[in-house]
């Protein structure tokens, strides 16, 4: 496998990848293997603190709810903001989900009546 064939694969660790390889060759090896395990806990903060949301629309003639920034023939109900969150509702994760709650909220302008957080 190439460099550009692992870079295609997940860009994301490729960087990280490229990050510790860096740090060892500059800094020395037990440096660059610190930086990377602070690199990939600072990543895993920042993804589990900040969960993938998504706004929900049917998909025609079913009853399949899809993101709809993936499926934009996904039709939204009026009246109706499907949000979903991936992750447990957890503490931490609080502020984040509700902050992006707020912001399509106000993107659908939609006054929010009633929450259900099943």
């Amino acid at each position: 496998m190439t460099t550009t064939e692992n870079s295609r694969l997940n860009p994301g660790q490729f960087v990280y990848a490229i990050a510790a390889l860096l740090g060892a060759l500059v800094l020395g090896i037990l440096q660059g293997v610190a930086m990377g395990i602070i690199l990939s806990l600072v990543v895993l903060i920042r993804r589990v603190s900040h969960p993938a949301t998504a706004v929900l629309g049917r998909l025609p003639g079913t009853n399949t709810y899809r993101d709809i920034t993936v499926n934009p023939d996904a039709e939204t109900i009026s009246e109706l903001l499907i949000f979903r969150f991936d992750a447990r509702n957890k503490y931490h994760v609080k502020p984040f989900v509700v902050q992006r709650f707020r912001e399509i909220a106000v993107a659908f302008q939609q006054a929010v009546k009633y929450l259900d957080r099943s």
